[in-house]
This record gives structure tokens, sequence and C-alpha cells, in this order.
């Protein structure tokens, strides 16, 4: 299940839970608590679409500057982090609302930090939940987009951090989100 754009308006919520009761629709959903973790990685997203580079692909093809790109530090302005993070609490309480919603024995919630530290069981869990006979692939295959602390992805980093801590009702969740690279 992607949330994105999957939000309150105009009933889509209630639109896509009848959709997934009235059609036996199982719902494997990615549950990722750390936000700030998130909104980098949707930042930096952004920031390879808008150039047309693949987003899903990090070594970057055949592209001499590819290389260059993944190891720079992002400029990511304190307006977009506080906008984000609020944005994606929103997400995370639709999310919550629909895993909730569905028919008992029909949702699966994978925690971000368990597949990244137990992709093998994750993987199998998925499997065995959906009752797929060939295996999801091998656990190797899974990687990491963004790795590293987020000083060393963020230009200006501890300027960012000290404002998001003192200006945002975030400020509590900043040191534990910044001290997990996978959640």
């Amino acid at each position: 299940m992607a949330n994105q754009r999957f939000d309150d308006t105009a009933g889509t919520v209630e639109r896509a839970l009848s959709y997934f009761k009235d059609n036996n629709v199982k719902v494997v959903a990615l549950d990722r608590d750390n936000l700030l973790r998130k909104c980098y990685s949707l930042y930096d997203m952004r920031l390879r679409r808008e150039a047309g580079q693949d987003i899903f692909n990090r070594e970057g093809g055949d592209d001499a500057g590819a290389e260059a790109r993944l190891k720079a530090k992002l400029d990511v302005p304190f307006s977009y982090w506080a906008w984000c993070l609020d944005r994606r609490a929103h997400f995370k309480a639709v999310f919550d609302r629909i895993v909730a919603a569905v028919p008992k024995g029909t949702a699966h919630v994978v925690k971000y930090s368990s597949l990244c530290f137990n992709p093998k069981q994750e993987l199998d869990g998925i499997q065995q939940f959906l009752n797929l006979t060939t295996p999801l692939g091998a656990h190797s295959q899974l990687q990491k987009a963004h790795s590293g602390s987020l000083h060393s992805m963020v230009r200006d980093w501890e300027a960012t951090r000290t404002r998001l801590m003192k200006e945002t009702h975030w400020g509590s969740k900043i040191k534990e989100w910044e001290a997990a690279e996978c959640g």
C-alpha cells in the first residue's frame, strides 16, 4: 500500500476501503515511523525526478555525474522540513486508519526498521500472508537508498536540526529520528 496522495479529500479513503472490502483485497502496508528520514528521502526523490533521473536507480545508469550527485549534500530548506513532517504525520494517521478499518486478516503491516534489519523474515512473512508459492526474491536485492547520517547528507544539518528542535513541535522526536538510520 502506498499512501502518496492517499488523503481524506473527496472521500478517497472511504472509497478505497469500500473497494478493498468488496474485492477481497489484501493490504501490505509499509510503516515508516521515522518521519525525518522519510522527508529526506522524499526530497531527494523529488530532486532526482525533476532532473529526469530514475528515482529508484541509485547507480545512476551511464551518467558520469551520477556518483557525484549521490554523494553530494542536499540543500533542504527549513520550510520543507517543517511542512513535510506535519504532512507525513497526517498521512501516517490516514495509514493507521486504513489498516485499522480493513477486514481482520486482510492487512499485513511491515515496519520499515524490521525490513532493514530482518529482510528475509519480512519477505517470508509477506509471501506467507499473500499465499504466494514463488519467493519474493533474495533479501540481498533490497538496497537502502539513503544510508548514512543526516549530517553527511544534508548541507548545514546542524543549523537545520537546531531550528527543527526549537521552532517546531517535533523537537522531542528529532534526536530519536536522527539517531535511527533505518527507521
